[in-house]
């Protein structure tokens, strides 16, 4: 008599090597995250909200007066905020964002000590539940290698 056992064993490790090549590899997914998070960013501009649905405050009449093209639309009077958000990746992360000095007090709110002007936070940058779920979906769909 005798028994015999049939092993998938290659398979298996060929599965686990093509695995941890993934893992090793995901600045190509992460750099799509990062352009996400960008394209996200922009349609809070045109929505005014942040990135958990909560509506900006609105301008004052002041502030809509002085401004060049009289937008009555928070954080988009030249556009230059907006079109300076951009992302990257590395191998390890997925970053968006902007250089403007100007764009923490917008995102976090604060005064403007030189003249006490007091700015809401209006964020624009966040990563929300939804987003979170999408990343991580398309994070899993690439080591799996099922992209």
């Amino acid at each position: 008599m005798s028994i015999s056992v049939n092993s998938n064993l290659s398979r298996i490790m060929i599965n686990i090597e093509n695995q941890t090549n993934n893992i090793r590899n995901m600045k190509t997914v992460l750099n799509i995250i990062a352009q996400d998070m960008v394209k996200e960013a922009q349609l809070n501009f045109r929505n005014s909200k942040s990135p958990t649905g909560e509506k900006w405050q609105n301008l004052n009449t002041l502030t809509i007066n002085s401004r060049r093209g009289r937008s009555s639309k928070p954080l988009i009077d030249t556009g230059t905020l907006r079109r300076s958000l951009s992302g990257k990746a590395t191998e390890t992360q997925a970053i968006a964002g902007t250089n403007l000095i100007y764009a923490p007090i917008h995102q976090f709110g604060g005064v403007i000590s030189r003249t006490r002007a007091v700015i809401p936070a209006r964020p624009y940058f966040g990563v929300n539940h939804k987003m979170s779920t999408k990343y991580k979906k398309m994070i899993l769909e690439h080591i799996n290698n099922n992209t």
